[in-house]
């Protein structure tokens, strides 16, 4: 009798911890929420850190201004290489911010033009 108990206590414990893993908890960070299944987040900041863009791919309407932060330890850029506009933040020393404006409705590319290997999306409408 204690085997069938073992099992069924067994059981209720790995469908909580699975449900517990499946579930989007999160940090309640209200900025940053899921566009679908394109992977792009609904955001107007993007975070450089560990020579990575975060996140690297975004959405944002048209008009809006999206900071790029410079969260790394070395110098970084955000600079368009395709799109509806061009942009460039310049150099951004660690701690810095620059805010960069979409005008135009369309998929902007660009990249750290210091480590190129460096990119991100923004998919403005």
């Amino acid at each position: 009798m204690r085997a069938p108990l073992r099992i069924a206590a067994t059981t209720v414990v790995l469908t909580l911890m699975l449900a517990a893993c499946s579930s989007s908890g999160g940090s309640g960070n209200s900025s940053k929420k899921s566009s679908g299944s394109s992977g792009a987040v609904a955001t107007t900041s993007v975070s450089i850190k560990g020579f990575a863009f975060n996140p690297d791919a975004i959405t944002a309407k048209l008009g809006d201004s999206i900071t790029f932060t410079n969260d790394d330890t070395t110098t970084h850029t955000s600079t368009s290489t395709g799109g509806p506009a061009s942009f460039d933040t310049g150099d951004l020393a660690k701690g810095s911010s620059k805010k960069v404006k979409v005008t135009k409705a369309g998929t902007y590319k660009y990249h750290c033009s210091i480590h190129t290997y460096m990119t991100g999306t923004i998919k403005v409408s």
